[in-house]
């Protein structure tokens, strides 16, 4: 008879080491939380006078000044921000263009942050393809297999899929992009070109934010304005609005001319 004493102790030590290990590992999140929490506190207290509404709207009136009195300073600066953030593939962009936005208006943001992103998105797509590769098939291939797959083979259509009606974050996009044959070329113009739609609903969202002073004094019904229901309404319609279009004309293509 096979002895089963063993793979059953070899089952049980298996088990046991998973569960040491699953037990080290929640209190090492519980260690990191106390440790957040703990410095948000002393950060708090600590900085607290300094993060009241007057002072931030002070501080607020001094960076509108200076982006007023050098329009072009402000956006150079709003600009490479953007490249660095979106380059090194950090996910804060959707938080960046609204700031900007805010700060610049509409039209002076969606020019900058149309461009920086568009840059930004090249540059990660090619550490992602020249530096990156394995650690990124690693650790997204996985995650994003089926986007990965549709992205290597239906290449440009699907990137413009992806780029107008995203399902997947703006910085997975551009690393998974890296693992394709889509030429550098093609992703750069197809990428800024879709992504102008949605670009602009955004910087018209973060334009129709009022100001820190504003807010002191009118209150939080200042959030609520024409331009502002118009942008969130358009934000959350647009992509189900792409992605029909984008389906019916998949169809008729599919389909393709009808004889008679």
């Amino acid at each position: 008879m096979p002895d089963t004493s063993s793979n059953s102790n070899g089952v049980s030590k298996g088990q046991n080491q998973t569960a040491r290990s699953g037990r080290s590992g929640g209190t090492a999140k519980l260690v990191i939380a106390l440790t957040v929490l703990g410095i948000a506190i002393v950060a708090w207290w600590q900085l607290g006078k300094y993060l009241q509404l007057d002072q931030l709207a002070d501080a607020e009136a001094w960076l509108r000044s200076r982006a007023n009195e050098n329009p072009m300073a402000s956006g150079l600066v709003a600009f490479l921000t953007y490249v660095i953030v979106t380059g090194l593939s950090l996910p804060f962009a959707l938080v960046l263009t609204l700031t900007i936005s805010w700060l610049l208006g509409f039209g002076w943001s969606l020019v900058v942050i149309s461009f920086g992103s568009t840059i930004g998105a090249t540059l990660a797509m090619l550490v992602s393809r020249h530096v990156l590769r394995e650690w990124v098939r690693r650790r997204m291939g996985q995650r994003f297999g089926a986007v990965l797959s549709r992205l290597d083979q239906e290449g440009e259509w699907y990137l413009a899929t992806l780029r107008l009606a995203p399902p997947v974050p703006f910085f997975a996009i551009n690393l998974l992009a890296g693992l394709t044959r889509i030429r550098v070329r093609d992703y750069f113009w197809i990428s800024q070109l879709c992504m102008l739609p949605a670009t602009a609903v955004y910087c018209w969202v973060g334009a129709s934010l009022p100001g820190l002073k504003q807010l002191g004094q009118q209150g939080p019904g200042t959030l609520v304005s024409r331009s502002m229901i118009i942008g969130l309404c358009a934000m959350a319609v647009l992509p189900f609005v792409i992605r029909f279009f984008l389906r019916r004309n998949r169809v008729e293509k599919t389909a393709g001319p009808t004889g008679t």
